[in-house]
């Protein structure tokens, strides 16, 4: 659905959220370099669905299909409603779904087979900004190393469980961002489920406290030391581009973990084909 309104000039937290929810429906290619904070650059050429070749250290690397079991929407039948939201193409003929060729791991048929949520519209507000993902699934692109890489270009992890503040808009690198100030929230109780949900613990955009408790159990002997736990960022610096909704910037305020800092720097995007 197009966007009736612009997307706004002084976006708060409600707009930098959803735009966190934006990536899958917002590009097809990109071209950027990842620059971390203790590594070296990985130029990267992403294709969606499922494509992703990386050049670092002067070797180039092609990574294909989508990690593990997190990436796409299976269906048994269409659910009320939304077969008219899907293209024709995903459909087997009796009613069932078709397998989209290219996206699924070579060794995966599925029955039912798999839809990818780009061929599924979803709720979107006036401005074209994602309200709702379609049956909360998502959409993974390859992974290069651990899955930090597959939440910065897709950064559903801070639409929920985190609270966001002093949302403003800048540029990097000639392009509009929306900056803010966001903070992982624990969960208010087991069963609720509202706190912060990285797509990996060990490994999340907003490493702290929160992310280690979901990492280790109570009682775990690899857990961290409570003056190590007291010593890690709060809150983080994170910008999306606008344009794309991935993240360009992560910076921890406080904190020793330096590290968890990158940056990426966008040279071309495409649309979704």
């Amino acid at each position: 659905m197009p966007s009736t309104s612009p997307l706004p000039d002084a976006p708060g937290p409600d707009d930098f959220q959803a735009l966190a929810r934006s990536s899958p429906w917002r590009f097809g290619t990109l071209h950027f370099t990842h620059r971390p904070h203790d590594g070296a650059p990985v130029e990267a050429w992403l294709r969606r669905p499922g494509h992703l070749e990386v050049l670092v250290g002067g070797e180039r690397h092609v990574e294909t299909g989508v990690p593990y079991s997190r990436s796409v929407l299976y269906f048994e039948e269409p659910p009320t409603g939304l077969r008219r939201l899907l293209p024709r193409r995903s459909l087997r003929p009796g009613g069932r779904w078709a397998a989209v060729p290219g996206l699924a791991p070579r060794d995966t048929q599925s029955d039912p087979p798999i839809v990818p949520p780009q061929d599924v519209d979803p709720v979107r507000r006036p401005d074209g900004l994602v309200l709702e993902r379609p049956f909360a699934a998502d959409y993974d692109d390859p992974m290069w190393h651990d899955y930090r890489w597959v939440a910065m270009l897709d950064p559903v992890e801070l639409s929920r469980g985190v609270e966001v503040s002093e949302v403003h808009t800048r540029e990097r690198f000639g392009r509009l961002t929306w900056t803010a100030t966001c903070r992982p929230l624990p969960a208010t109780s087991e069963d609720l489920g509202d706190g912060y949900d990285p797509r990996c613990s060990c490994c999340a955009l907003l490493f702290g406290a929160v992310s280690q408790a979901l990492e280790f159990t109570t009682g775990d002997e690899r857990a961290p030391s409570q003056a190590e736990v007291a010593g890690y960022p709060s809150a983080y610096w994170v910008s999306l581009d606008v344009e794309t909704g991935i993240v360009v910037n992560v910076e921890p305020q406080d904190g020793d973990r330096a590290r968890t800092a990158f940056t990426n720097e966008i040279h071309e995007v495409g649309g979704l084909g």
